[in-house]
């Protein structure tokens, strides 16, 4: 009996190793790596406030001095974007402006007041004069607001510009709605 118990015991423990080996293999593997990435693209957005001039009172049937308008640009970038060169690029009537002083001009479809603007950064410093917008020879304005680099725009709430803008006195003006577009550009 007790050889039939040693084999028993025998057989019983050789089961148990070559289980113990299968539940081994089963747990051995290898291990890798799996790369990560990302890639975050810089962008600017530009955001407007209107300037709106209002009703215009005519002077003996001509703009008077003394219509002033302001607006807001913001310019919010993401960080690192590095943006240059924020730009009054031209407005929608320039052709039809003054060109000296006022380099811009709002329509009614047929007739045209000049208007010119001016431009002071985020520290309130000067950065456009209305007298200072030279014309190109095509019409368009290249007209720099901050050169930067513009690292402002990428804090929170980002940097805005205040837009003054004046209408030339002394123009002949016509009983009719006014507008313009102006188109403002960044470089990044």
């Amino acid at each position: 009996m007790q050889k039939s118990i040693t084999r028993l015991l025998t057989i019983g423990c050789a089961l148990g190793a070559i289980g113990l080996l299968a539940a081994g293999q089963a747990r051995a593997g290898t291990t890798g790596g799996m790369s990560v990435s990302a890639n975050v693209a810089g962008s600017c957005s530009i955001s407007t406030s209107p300037m709106q001039f209002g009703a215009i009172t005519p002077s003996g049937g001509n703009t008077p001095g003394g219509v002033d308008a302001t607006g807001m640009v913001t310019l919010e970038c993401t960080p690192g974007t590095n943006a240059t060169n924020l730009k009054v690029v031209e407005g929608a009537n320039d052709l039809h402006s003054d060109r000296n002083n006022y380099q811009f001009a709002l329509t009614d479809g047929a007739h045209y007041i000049s208007y010119g603007l001016d431009v002071y950064g985020p520290d309130g410093s000067f950065h456009i004069d209305n007298t200072a917008v030279p014309a190109d020879n095509s019409g368009g304005f290249n007209n720099v607001i901050d050169a930067g680099p513009l690292t402002g725009a990428e804090a929170s709430g980002g940097e805005t510009y205040d837009i003054y803008g004046q209408v030339e006195p002394g123009v002949p003006v016509y009983a009719n709605a006014f507008s313009d577009t102006l188109e403002i550009s960044v470089t990044y």
